[in-house]
């Protein structure tokens, strides 16, 4: 594991941490697991970095176009969201815990250990977004 890399990406110890030590039990347990399958996948050999994984899905950083991306290891031409900073990709990874339905308290807690700086913005939208899918779509975004 490139520790350096992440960090130089601008993930912090906690991530880092999770990842070098993992526990399936863990709060990130599922969404956050080690890379593992992307590299046997023909996507490895793209000039990547991969974060993470979650089940097929994996998260990686693109040395190429210098963006986050998420896809799934069965479809790698479908990217299916590109962010150019890791608050992008840390919200994206918030709101995904956030639909395992983890409490708002849960979800804080958890926002404010990756590093995702507008996580109070992120719950006080999400519980008021009166179309909660285009606001999940769009959120993340802004980071970007």
């Amino acid at each position: 594991m490139n520790e350096d890399k992440y960090r130089e990406l601008g993930f912090n110890d906690f991530i880092v941490g999770h990842l070098k030590n993992y526990d399936a039990k863990h709060v990130l347990g599922y969404r956050c697991t080690p890379p593992f399958y992307v590299e046997s996948s023909p996507l490895a050999k793209r000039d990547i970095f991969p974060l993470w994984e979650c089940g097929v899905t994996v998260t990686y950083f693109n040395n190429e176009i210098m963006k986050f991306e998420i896809c799934s290891l069965e479809d790698i031409e479908d990217v299916w969201a590109s962010y150019s900073s890791v608050q992008g990709v840390l919200a994206h990874f918030v709101l995904d815990l956030m639909e395992d339905e983890n409490t708002d308290e849960e979800i804080l807690r958890i926002g404010e250990a990756v590093g995702f700086k507008a996580i109070q913005a992120l719950l006080s939208e999400a519980n008021s977004a009166e179309d909660y899918s285009t606001w999940r779509e769009e959120y993340p975004r802004q980071y970007s």
